[in-house]
């Protein structure tokens, strides 16, 4: 979401994954009326960012080209179905989605690779979603699990969660950190979460932290990111 609704510099960052490395890129695809009301003061600024098809079509052909995988976050029916013509390669159930259980079973019937967001939530409320996609097949889910803080303080992290979650569950366990970008453990915590037998990453990325874009608190610089990779 770092591109804020500007297709070019969505581009640029796409491009800026591929060269530094990275497996996959993730977007966000949402349409405003599936996240607020519109009298929240939000609305308008994510009306504006809202892409048509076609759009979403030339990024993933973009991605696609740059030999990198695609998936999307998903806040709705509207958007799910969006992200399904894409054809994308795996979708990611946020957070604020993980107790909408019409959503989860949608996204559970879909033959794509699932990552369920474990950062947010609590022990209960992954059981119930985990149990929809059982119904389904759990063979492809993958757990994600990240702090919910922008940034996240290193002793906000709780690294040790991602044991915990993986005895729990008994699924993969990735990480999404959200650690202070500027920080020399912004690069060197996902070890750590490596050793503790994550194969998943997710990292926000950014042209330029010092614009102080969205979630630019977290966001790695290309140089950086390709130094994370």
């Amino acid at each position: 979401n770092a591109h804020e609704g500007d297709a070019s510099t969505a581009q640029l960052l796409v491009s800026s994954a591929a060269q530094a490395g990275a497996d996959a890129v993730k977007f966000q695809i949402y349409f405003a009326d599936e996240l607020f009301n519109q009298t929240h003061a939000e609305f308008k600024k994510f009306k504006q960012r809202e892409w048509p098809l076609e759009v979403w079509q030339t990024l993933v052909a973009s991605a696609r080209k740059s030999n990198l995988k695609v998936g999307a976050d998903v806040f709705g029916h509207a958007s799910f179905h969006l992200a399904l013509s894409l054809d994308i390669d795996f979708l990611k159930i946020h957070s604020s989605d993980v107790s909408n259980d019409s959503l989860v079973k949608k996204m559970s019937q879909s033959p794509h690779p699932l990552i369920l967001s474990a950062g947010g939530t609590t022990p209960l409320e992954l059981a119930r979603a985990i149990e929809i996609i059982q119904e389904s097949d759990d063979s492809r889910l993958c757990l994600m699990y990240g702090f919910q803080a922008f940034p996240t303080m290193i002793e906000d992290s709780h690294i040790s969660r991602i044991r915990s979650l993986q005895d729990m569950f008994h699924l993969h366990v990735g990480l999404a950190d959200h650690i202070d970008a500027d920080h020399k453990m912004a690069i060197h915590l996902p070890l750590v979460a490596l050793g503790l037998g994550c194969r998943v990453f997710e990292k926000h990325i950014t042209l330029d932290r010092a614009a102080k874009g969205t979630d630019y608190f977290s966001s790695l610089e290309p140089n950086e990111f390709k130094q994370f990779v």
